[in-house]
């Protein structure tokens, strides 16, 4: 899994970012990087234009992120700190605060404070039919992606990614700017959890410092704290805005960062863009704190987690089966006899092997014949202990009926009744006779060609 490449989408209100990774987690280098506009709302013509140049079922996993702009921001005090009340309250508590049934929504939160008994819980809310709208294409193609999460969940992996000084233990929280050409995310951070998290448009300078303002005036409203201890601005840089915050320490961190870009990949050429978020989502978390996956993206994950349990559980039971196979043919039969057995009597010669399976199949009929007749042990090593090891068997069957059916080959008629000789001796069969028997040519040798027959003595 962890050597796959990772293409990751990050849709906004008008363009749909994208980036696809390849090697290891933290040690992925960047192959591709660009941007699709999306026109008339149609978010899956974007997506599968990137998914036909880039996703390889077999060889590519898939993170979507979603643009902070499409969801609710909700904060919530619980009187509970164990964490499944904090579940079911939720929901209740939600559906007074929003305004929109709980059947229409997807939700996911953090609780990034506790003391006195009370949880603090910070939700960010989306409605399905959007939800749907943007991911109608995920269902169409059949896609589980590893993760469907918000935009701020990106930009804060990618900060924690550049162990930036600013996520060093503080008494105050910090802020973390992506700004774009014409829009924005401002996201607010504590001990590590996202308290606070904004986006907006702007077109000027302006106005992108008043909805910078605005959105710390709506954080200390919340919080009541009154300062921040630094903000850290990325994307595009604008210099002469950053130098005019006099409220708060300021700094600038390009959004390439300690990513590793292939060389074809210009740059330049995305300046006015900002890919932070984008990158932040193949930093190697864990796991991240939100995830929004609708139900039949779910389902297709839990099926997915099944089909691959289920294969685990069968092939550690196939081994199991061989191991059992193996410990039953060094206690009841002599080890040499039973190595000749399965060379001369299974197999034939080795002209005649057509591969694993033939052989695998050829045990699996033996094993249920044991495991359903407890008289078929007692022929099967009589067989096996008597007979001439060039005689060759290619059928051994006792049907539901107790008809017993035995085909194969030998050297000579003799030893077709020999084997018949055999079996009547054990007294499990009414008279078992040869229903056919003649010579053949058979890799340039004349056999012969036989099919025994006999029914089970039922008193036997």
């Amino acid at each position: 899994m962890k050597n796959k490449n990772l293409l990751v989408l990050e849709f906004n209100k008008q363009s749909l970012k994208f980036c696809l990774f390849q090697g290891p987690e933290r040690k992925r280098l960047v192959k591709a990087l660009s941007s699709e506009k999306i026109k008339n709302n149609d978010f899956s013509s974007a997506a599968n234009e990137v998914l036909t140049r880039f996703y390889k079922k077999e060889e590519t996993e898939v993170s979507i992120s979603l643009s902070r702009y499409f969801f609710l921001m909700r904060y919530l005090k619980l009187p509970s700190l164990d964490p499944q009340e904090i579940d079911k309250m939720l929901s209740f508590q939600l559906f007074k605060t929003i305004p929109h049934t709980l059947d229409d929504v997807i939700y996911d939160y953090v609780v990034f404070d506790q003391s006195r008994e009370f949880s603090k819980v910070l939700v960010f809310i989306i409605q399905k039919n959007k939800l749907g709208s943007i991911l109608g294409f995920v269902k169409e193609s059949r896609l589980t992606p590893l993760s469907i999460t918000i935009s701020s969940q990106g930009l804060f992996n990618w900060l924690m990614f550049a162990k930036y000084p600013a996520l060093s233990p503080s008494k105050d929280p910090a802020a973390i700017i992506d700004i774009n050409n014409d829009c924005a995310e401002l996201l607010i951070f504590h001990k590590k959890k996202i308290l606070f998290a904004r986006s907006f448009d702007y077109s000027s300078q302006k106005q992108l410092l008043e909805e910078i303002n605005h959105s710390l005036a709506i954080f200390q409203k919340e919080f009541g704290y009154q300062k921040l201890s630094e903000a850290v601005f990325t994307g595009l840089e604008k210099k002469e805005l950053i130098n005019s915050i006099s409220f708060v320490k300021t700094s600038y961190l390009p959004w390439a960062g300690n990513f590793d870009f292939d060389k074809a990949i210009n740059l330049d050429i995305r300046k006015g863009e900002s890919y932070a978020s984008v990158l932040g989502l193949a930093t190697g978390r864990e796991k991240d704190d939100f995830n929004f996956s609708p139900e039949f993206v779910a389902r297709a994950s839990l099926q997915l987690a099944s089909r691959q349990k289920y294969n685990q559980y069968f092939f550690t039971g196939m081994q199991l089966l061989c191991i059992l196979i193996m410990l039953f043919s060094v206690y009841l039969i002599d080890r040499r006899q039973y190595l000749r057995f399965l060379n001369h009597k299974l197999t034939g010669e080795q002209g005649e092997v057509q591969g694993l399976d033939l052989l695998a199949s050829r045990l699996k009929v033996l094993d249920q014949e044991f495991l359903k007749k407890p008289f078929f042990s007692r022929m099967f090593y009589e067989l096996v202990s008597n007979l001439p090891s060039n005689i060759q068997f290619t059928l051994l069957e006792v049907k539901e009926n107790d008809e017993l059916t035995l085909k194969g080959y030998a050297d000579d008629i003799s030893e077709v009744f020999k084997v018949v000789q055999v079996l009547n001796s054990l007294k499990l069969f009414d008279e078992v006779k040869v229903k056919y028997a003649s010579e053949i040519k058979r890799q340039g040798r004349v056999k012969i060609e036989f099919y025994i027959y006999g029914e089970r003595n039922k008193r036997g």
